[in-house]
């Protein structure tokens, strides 16, 4: 009996120890915003063993409210809305622990509580680490949730190559991305066939400064983001 119970404690010891491995640091499951307002939470991950390791990340969507976007940044990379799984790694250093993460959820006029599970596993995936996010978007005023159409921009800022994620909705004779200056000045154009999906366009060409990324649809713009090149 004595020998059980001792076996049991020490199963329970390995286990709790092993569960450490990775650690989500300063621990945050709640934002709180409004319709007009992307909201994000960032997420602190460290490596508590003694040799390095590489991580990656998986989205879980418990609840997404219709209308509502929901993306993550992953060290130096933002991944667009249909991107479940980090395509690359993080490096932890034994010790280290990792700030880069962001988690999102883009409202686009929609009120309502998205929740989101987030794990961070290793290579192996014989150790993890999740959080479980609540987004809380309030109304505030008049919330225009009537339409899907969208462009969104990754990384933001962006420095070599600009992705951007984009949805028109309806089927169009015509449809583009425009990127232009502050001053109205197209920079880019880049004609799109498909109602959905994601492009990623060289900037290497381009000064850095604010620019206005538009989803132009029969010489219409119907959905705009904004992004600093550096």
């Amino acid at each position: 009996m004595k020998k059980s119970l001792l076996t049991a404690i020490l199963g329970l010891f390995i286990t709790l120890t092993y569960a450490q491995n990775l650690q989500i640091t300063h621990p945050v499951t709640t934002a709180q915003g409004n319709p007009d307002s992307v909201v994000y939470i960032k997420m602190h991950i460290k490596n508590n063993t003694a040799n390095p390791t590489s991580v990656f990340l998986q989205r879980k969507i418990q609840t997404l409210v219709a209308g509502q976007l929901s993306y993550f940044c992953f060290g130096i990379n933002c991944y667009p809305p249909n991107v479940n799984k980090s395509p690359e790694n993080i490096n932890l250093a034994a010790g280290q622990e990792d700030s880069s993460v962001k988690t999102y959820i883009d409202p686009r006029g929609t009120a309502g509580v998205s929740i989101v599970n987030y794990c961070f596993y290793n290579v192996g995936k014989t150790d993890s680490a999740c959080l479980l996010m609540t987004y809380d978007i309030a109304a505030t005023g008049i919330v225009n949730n009537s339409h899907l159409k969208f462009v969104k921009v990754f990384p933001n800022p962006a420095t070599d190559v600009l992705k951007l994620a984009f949805n028109t909705e309806n089927v169009y004779n015509s449809s583009e991305i425009q990127i232009t200056d502050l001053s109205g000045r197209v920079v880019y154009t880049e004609s799109v066939s498909t109602k959905e999906g994601l492009i990623a366009i060289n900037i290497d060409a381009l000064p850095a400064g604010v620019y206005i990324c538009n989803l132009v649809a029969d010489g219409v713009s119907i959905a705009r983001d904004r992004v600093l090149i550096n």
